[in-house]
């Protein structure tokens, strides 16, 4: 729960005006509503101009709450200790909250599409629950900003392994972990989750390109 107070702390401080009065923003709200079924799974996918198609092999398996991390949708592979895990951020409002704090002098806001760039670490922290004093954060890779563009369709992307302990991530030991991010639209978090790391690059190829952003 530690590391989802630093995601609750960025969101909070997100938005302040001069008297510092923070915006509470709960972590509930910080990841979009997280979808019990594949109908509201596709709503929130339109909502967001994402496009995701089924990978072969795979089926859709159930949410799992957690305080960890709050998760859309999640698929397996079948007869495989492999899992796929999506989360939408949804960052229209925010976008749209930020624009008008540029016409008003007492309010400062963060710009939205830098967000991901701390939320991935603190995400990241919370799955993995390493200790800080001991252990080096997960380093982020970057993806090329014109391969990402081509191939998902956003503006930024990135990836980084770790290993996992966490009630996110019970039955699992590994998670290749990955970030897109479409300007102005949303930000998506994907936890490819699996108990065995040679295997975890192997089946991860399957299902990497089965979420993308699409023009509007």
């Amino acid at each position: 729960m530690y590391y989802l107070q630093i995601a609750n702390f960025c969101l909070t401080s997100f938005f302040q005006n001069t008297t510092m009065k923070f915006l509470l923003i709960t972590s509930a709200l910080f990841f979009s509503v997280v979808a019990k079924s594949q109908t509201e799974f596709e709503e929130t996918l339109n909502k967001h101009l994402l496009e995701f198609t089924m990978p072969d092999g795979f089926e859709e398996v159930p949410v799992k709450e957690n305080p960890d991390m709050y998760y859309n949708y999640a698929m397996k592979l079948i007869g495989e200790e492999f899992e796929v895990r999506y989360t939408i951020m949804s960052l229209r409002k925010m976008c749209e909250d930020y624009k008008k704090s540029e016409k008003d002098s007492t309010r400062m806001f963060i710009d939205p599409n830098e967000l991901h760039r701390s939320m991935i670490i603190a995400n990241i922290l919370n799955i993995s629950q390493i200790n800080m004093a001991k252990d080096p954060i997960p380093y982020v890779t970057p993806f090329s900003s014109k391969a990402v563009k081509e191939e998902f369709g956003c503006e930024y992307g990135g990836s980084a392994f770790f290993k996992v302990n966490s009630t996110f991530s019970v039955g699992y030991k590994y998670c290749s972990f990955v970030v897109l991010h479409k300007d102005n639209v949303a930000d998506v978090y994907i936890s490819f989750l699996g108990k065995k790391k040679k295997k975890i690059s192997e089946f991860m190829i399957k299902a990497f390109y089965a979420l993308k952003f699409v023009n509007e």
